[in-house]
């Protein structure tokens, strides 16, 4: 029967968890799929999540992430989401831009970085290919600009910032973000959190791909090829892991990725 009590959610990347003494708890297998039962607060059922075993440890990926379609919204790749913020789902349009001035798209973008640096909460700048300079406003760990489209302007070709906070961060992107390059045809997204800032643009070759195929195909370099490497401890999954997804990702729908290290 199942266990009386509260329940704790835990996010993607997390560690096995533990009870309030410290000791490891392992998931349990249900018929709904693999659960984790914190003990510390009476055994309550957790979300279903997507567990695998490196070095004694259950790392989680899991989460739904967002609708099929076009997109489904960037993400942290958390599963957080923030409280109270009556702002979350605002889309408006902040200015213009040149479209053809590269330099001053960017800015544009360098602009959004400093401004959205000490937010709690995700925040997206996007312009697009008719000049207009937008603002979206999401949760700690996920916004979603497809809203921009029902304002008349399309997401094909456009250029986009967002803020990872520092609670929320896996310091590259997630499979939502790059979902969401690859399925709205996005020229450039560009991320970054406390540590790091990162880089996806799209090339002539990059290939087509929907949104839930390309976080299908995130999840699957990662719990292959890139929790190998952290078994063999080529690489500290916690700063790296993503890092090392999106670089294969890149490999294999043929954009530019890179991650560089931000100034002070």
């Amino acid at each position: 029967p199942p266990i009386e009590g509260g329940e704790r959610h835990f996010i993607r990347g997390e560690y096995r968890p533990v009870d309030s003494y410290g000791e490891p708890l392992e998931p349990v297998e249900t018929l709904d799929g693999n659960i984790a039962v914190d003990k510390s607060v009476g055994g309550g059922i957790m979300e279903k999540r997507d567990w695998v075993t490196i070095n004694g440890h259950h790392v989680l990926i899991g989460g739904d992430g967002g609708s099929s379609g076009s997109g489904g919204g960037k993400s942290s790749g958390s599963d957080n989401e923030s409280e109270g913020n009556p702002d979350t789902g605002k889309v408006e349009q902040v200015g213009t831009v040149d479209y053809s001035d590269r330099q001053a798209v960017m800015q544009k973008l360098s602009e959004a970085e400093k401004e959205f640096a000490d937010l709690p909460y995700e925040k997206c700048r996007t312009v697009t290919s008719d000049g207009k300079v937008w603002d979206t406003t999401g949760t700690s760990g996920t916004v979603d600009n497809s809203a921009i489209e029902a304002e008349g302007s399309s997401l094909v070709g456009s250029y986009s910032y967002h803020n990872h906070p520092a609670n929320e961060t896996y310091f590259s992107f997630s499979g939502e973000d790059a979902g969401d390059f690859i399925a709205n045809r996005e020229a450039v997204s560009v991320a970054s959190d406390y540590k790091y800032r990162y880089v996806m643009e799209r090339t002539n070759e990059t290939i087509m791909g929907d949104y839930n195929g390309v976080k299908h195909d995130f999840a699957h370099l990662c719990k292959t090829d890139v929790y190998q490497k952290a078994w063999n401890g080529e690489i500290d999954f916690d700063s790296d892991g993503y890092h090392e997804t999106m670089t294969l990702l890149s490999q294999k729908y043929h954009f530019t990725y890179r991650r560089m290290m931000k100034d002070g």
